[in-house]
This record gives C-alpha cells, sequence and structure tokens, in this order.
C-alpha cells in the first residue's frame, strides 16, 4: 500500500476449483478504500476523534495515516508488534473496559457502548459500536471538556451519540456503496 496516495486497500482472493475440487485458478481483486476512510473518519466536531479498528485492536482506519495498522492480518499471525487502540489506554482497567465493551457488541448484547476511559494521559468519552458486515468496531471519542451548557457529562455524552450515530450511518452508506455492492458483483462474475 502507498501510504501517500492509499490509506487502504482490501484484497479479496477467490480460488477456482476443477471438477476434481483442486485448485484451478486464483482470482484476486482489490477495493480502494480511501474514500470510504475519508469520508467516516475525518469529523467536523471539534474535538471529536473517530477510529476504526478489528476484533484484535488493530487500526485500520484513522485521522493520522501513520496511526493505521497496514497488513495487520500478516502481523497478527506472525506476532509483530501492531498499532492496536489499546495501546492508547494509560490504564489496565480501561483495556479490560473496552475489550467487555467490544464482547458485548460482538455477542448482540447491545448496539452501542458508552465508556469513560483515560487516552493518552486524558479522559475521554467514548462511543463504540460494532460492524458485523466487515468485522470492524467504530470508536469515536471526545474530551468531556468539548461538552457545553450546565450539565457538562450529560451534554457531553450526548454530543457524542449524536456524532457517533451520524458517524455509523455514513459509514454503512459509504460501505455499502463503495464495498458491499463491488464485493456482490465480483462474486457474482467469480461465481
Amino acid at each position: 500500500t502507498d501510504r501517500h496516495t492509499r490509506l487502504t486497500k482490501v484484497w479479496i482472493n477467490t480460488i477456482v476449483h476443477d471438477e476434481r475440487g483442486k485448485p484451478a485458478a486464483i482470482a484476486c481483486s482489490g477495493l480502494d478504500l480511501t474514500d470510504f476512510i475519508n469520508g467516516v473518519v475525518s469529523s467536523d466536531l471539534p474535538g471529536v476523534m473517530t477510529v476504526f479498528f478489528d476484533r484484535h485492536g488493530a487500526i485500520q482506519g484513522h485521522q493520522d495515516v501513520t496511526m493505521i495498522d497496514f497488513a495487520s492480518a500478516r502481523k497478527a499471525a506472525g506476532k509483530e508488534v501492531q498499532n492496536t487502540v489499546f495501546n492508547f489506554l494509560d490504564r489496565p482497567e480501561d483495556e479490560a473496559a473496552l475489550q467487555r465493551a467490544m464482547a458485548a457488541l460482538v455477542g448482540g448484547k447491545s448496539e452501542v457502548e458508552a465508556l469513560d476511559l483515560v487516552v493518552q494521559g486524558r479522559r475521554q468519552l467514548i462511543g463504540l459500536t460494532w460492524l458485523p458486515e466487515i468485522q470492524w468496531f467504530i470508536l469515536t471519542m471526545t474530551p468531556p471538556t468539548a461538552a457545553v451548557g450546565g450539565n457538562g457529562l450529560a451534554s457531553a455524552v450526548l454530543l457524542l451519540i449524536v456524532a457517533l450515530n451520524l458517524v455509523l450511518l455514513a459509514a454503512l452508506l459509504i460501505l455499502q456503496k463503495t464495498v458491499v455492492s463491488r464485493v456482490v458483483r465480483l462474486d457474482a462474475l467469480a461465481k
């Protein structure tokens, strides 16, 4: 992946078998997810940051391209060091809380989890949701001080929930347009 021109690319491999069930050919295609990630990760809301990461915490989308864990599947298999969301948490109890929230989302026990964590030395309100179609989490964070009004915490939580819902809606629309329709067409052509 060329980090200067593309954020990430998803490669889809299909193995074609002959009539005896033996591999006969491999078809490969790539989908550029740059527009998808840019459209969803970048936020116009002050103090709000959105991060995409996989089941293992490897960062798949971030406004700072250097934070993305390129080749995360290969790194996980080879036990290489990865850029994960857990690297930014200051306290072990915050990592445990994030992992519990991730498990609840994957298990279908909730659709959105809200957490209050310390991220790189600063308290952040976290909204977390799961996109099962691509097996990624969307984490939206904002500092509690970004809230205005009499009850700062309630305003911040409301702002976080609104931002997370907007990000989720945008992600689903962009995902459908840029990835799912192409994968469906590729699958139909492969069959």
